[in-house]
């Protein structure tokens, strides 16, 4: 009974469709058709490119956040908060591209632990191998579900 419904509807659908598009002047119906076409394009096209682009700055941060762990671990620990600067930057970034999202409140933790461990590193203090590898996880977090 749900499938003759179901084929009923279609039919119908199909039937109004075609109705429809007879009593509309072909050129309405072509522009018609290229605008929602150029609509469905640009929308997937958007949708790619900034997750490609939040991607992207996650990547960069990371990126910076092992230079900064690098430096760390050389003993420069001016060097390593202008690196960690930097990722942070990168994640500030990929708030703004990212609009507001359930990964937003996880994004905001790693600002603060990073800025904090910035902060430490900037007064000269060090930095625990815990905290360290704690924001790594989060970041390597982030990278994996986007």
């Amino acid at each position: 009974m749900i499938k003759f419904v179901g084929i009923l509807l279609l039919l119908g659908g199909i039937f109004w469709a075609g109705f429809y598009v007879g009593q509309q002047p072909p050129e309405n119906v072509k522009r018609t058709l290229r605008t929602m076409s150029e609509d469905v394009v640009e929308r997937t096209l958007g949708l790619k490119e900034g997750q490609l682009n939040l991607k992207q700055e996650f990547l960069e941060a990371k990126s910076r956040f092992l230079e900064g762990k690098a430096e760390i671990l050389d003993g420069e620990y001016g060097e390593a908060a202008e690196e960690l600067e930097e990722a942070l930057g990168h994640l500030k970034n990929a708030i703004g591209i990212q609009g507001k999202k359930t990964s937003q409140v996880v994004i905001d933790g790693l600002v603060a632990k990073l800025n904090d461990i910035k902060q430490s590193l900037a007064s000269g203090q060090e930095v625990s191998q815990e905290k360290i590898k704690e924001a790594q996880k989060e970041l390597d977090s982030l990278i994996s579900k986007e």
